[in-house]
């Protein structure tokens, strides 16, 4: 049998390899509505409610609390340099380790 890639364990490093970037950030705002950091704010947008808690944040998800400190739309969200960065540095990592991009 041939090499084998490692899986990796975050569900937004997941929704990044199948979905894309959108389900990647997706997949870190509803990590942080179940911890109870984000909720609905105005039509269409998100904004943060809190502290986190429970397990420590990967970078994405830090990324994605941080860049709710104004209420915002996915596609805004999306847009904004830390969130970018962190999606890129995850799109970095996961070549690293072999894994092909969706």
């Amino acid at each position: 049998m041939g090499g084998t890639t490692r899986v990796p364990a975050e569900p937004h490093a997941l929704a990044l390899l199948r979905g894309g970037p959108r389900a990647a950030v997706v997949a870190a705002v509803l990590d942080l509505h179940l911890r109870g950091a984000v909720r609905a704010g105005r039509p269409g947008t998100m904004r943060t409610s809190g502290r986190t808690s429970g397990a420590p944040l990967t970078a994405l998800t830090k990324a994605v609390h941080a860049s709710l400190y104004r209420p915002a739309g996915l596609r805004q969200l999306l847009e904004r340099r830390p969130v970018r960065e962190a999606l890129g540095a995850l799109r970095g990592d996961l070549a690293g380790a072999g894994s092909r991009l969706a």
